[in-house]
């Protein structure tokens, strides 16, 4: 893979904010995670991509669910990339972070294929045109019988409000 230059750096107060506030960002992150996961096969090796890792909380269950796992974890922060490589340090060769632009075309070519493209939260930073080509180009790197689990940030039609431990519409 290619390493890119962040067309739109996240700067670092965002990314302070998001590793202060992250898991209030993500409701149940733990949840997702898991299910993502539980979709990669144990039995053998496996390699994943991680697009836009943060600080490496997803790439962490993976490598500890998948113990026969590589993960590339790609994020357009070096900052975010620091902590992950921070906190995964104990996983050696079997995890990479990489910095990269998730709007530019050049990281998207992989030798060898891919057996995975996962990403909690942060393709909702494509825009509605850029998704068919990110997408396209990401099935043309799998290996065959591979996947592109991803967690959605999904907006209610309806605004809700909550006050203690009941909600409102």
């Amino acid at each position: 893979m290619n390493t890119c230059n962040a067309r739109d750096q996240w700067d670092n107060d965002a990314t302070d904010v998001f590793v202060t506030y992250g898991e209030a960002f993500v409701p149940y992150r733990q949840e997702q995670y898991k299910t993502i996961c539980g979709l990669l096969p144990e039995s053998h090796p496996y390699r994943v991509v991680e697009l836009c890792c943060g600080e490496g909380k997803l790439c962490r269950v993976l490598l500890e669910g998948l113990p026969q796992a590589t993960l590339q974890a790609c994020d357009g922060s070096e900052v975010m990339l620091q902590k992950a490589r921070a906190n995964l340090a104990e996983f050696g060769n079997r995890f990479q972070a990489d910095l990269f632009d998730v709007h530019n075309h050049n990281w998207r070519k992989f030798s060898p294929p891919v057996n995975a493209f996962v990403s909690s939260l942060a393709l909702h930073h494509l825009t509605l045109e850029e998704k068919p080509g990110f997408y396209r180009d990401l099935y043309d790197s799998l290996a065959p019988n591979s996947m592109v689990p991803a967690g959605r940030k999904l907006q209610p039609i309806q605004p809700v409000e909550f006050i203690g431990n009941k909600s409102l519409r």
